[in-house]
């Protein structure tokens, strides 16, 4: 039977964004003791953690956004500048009505496409999703756009230039929405392979510090505190974490925060 460093060494297995943290702080230290084996080894773990998070990041990102073409937001933004723009021109218009009554055909034009097209307002229209915004601007186009029922209104107003690039951009915003293809992504085997790796590495790095660090001596302690220290603090605080059945929750590579939202993926991915 193999005798593996599990066997002897238990520790949980780490979030990836901790163990890029820990490890990081790691090699800081090593490099403070002159311990070039131990800088190597700190290194492998802190690589291995960051392809790790890389990787469940893609997972993440392919499987829980919705993704669209790359200039989708660009597009929306300008839909959403355009439409503003021309309703302000529209509202200008009703800015200097004489009354509701105003017979002026300007001001009746203006008061009927705020009524029938945007009751609610721009900003109902550009809070929907992007699916709902480019099917209702499209719908407004239409009506305003020649042989549309509000077409005479647009006219009227001077609105033709502003229905024009609408339509522009809206269609090139509908293209962009067309390319909803969810980005190449790694397999879950993939990462758990990789995590896998990740944690017989930190436990290796732990056996041999423990190995060069062995004795009682002022020295020794000191070794152990500075290049295992950042390893038993994150130990301790999953412990702390299950204890009080929060879970396992992540940490900032960087700063070591814990990361709102950024649950480890859990290890059945269809949970």
């Amino acid at each position: 039977m193999p005798v593996q460093h599990e066997d002897f060494i238990t520790m949980y297995k780490f979030p990836s964004g901790r163990a890029a943290y820990a490890m990081r702080q790691a090699v800081a230290a090593a490099k403070a003791l002159g311990d070039a084996d131990a800088v190597q080894r700190a290194d492998v773990v802190l690589a291995l953690a960051t392809a790790t998070r890389d990787m469940e990041l893609r997972y993440r990102k392919a499987r829980f956004q919705p993704l669209y073409g790359p200039q989708a937001d660009t597009m929306d933004a300008q839909v959403d500048r355009t439409m503003s723009a021309m309703m302000a021109a529209v509202g200008a218009r009703l800015a200097i009505a004489g009354g509701p009554d105003d017979a002026d055909p300007a001001i009746k034009a203006a008061a009927r496409i705020e009524r029938e097209l945007l009751p609610r307002g721009v900003s109902y229209v550009t809070s929907l999703s992007y699916v709902e915004e480019h099917e209702s601007v499209a719908l407004l186009v239409k009506r305003l756009a020649p042989g549309g029922d509000l077409a005479a209104e647009a006219k009227t107003l001077g609105l033709e230039p502003y229905v024009k690039h609408l339509h522009s951009l809206n269609t090139a915003f509908g293209a962009e929405l067309a390319q909803a293809t969810p980005p190449s992504a790694p397999s879950w085997d993939a990462i758990r392979a990789e995590r896998a790796k990740m944690h017989r590495e930190l436990v290796r790095y732990a056996a041999v510090v423990l190995g060069r660090y062995a004795g009682d001596d002022e020295d020794s302690q000191r070794g152990r505190e500075a290049l295992l220290g950042p390893v038993l603090a994150q130990q301790r605080a999953l412990a702390a974490s299950f204890r009080n059945r929060r879970g396992m929750p992540d940490v900032d590579p960087q700063s070591g925060e814990i990361e709102a939202g950024m649950d480890p993926l859990p290890e059945d991915p269809s949970a």
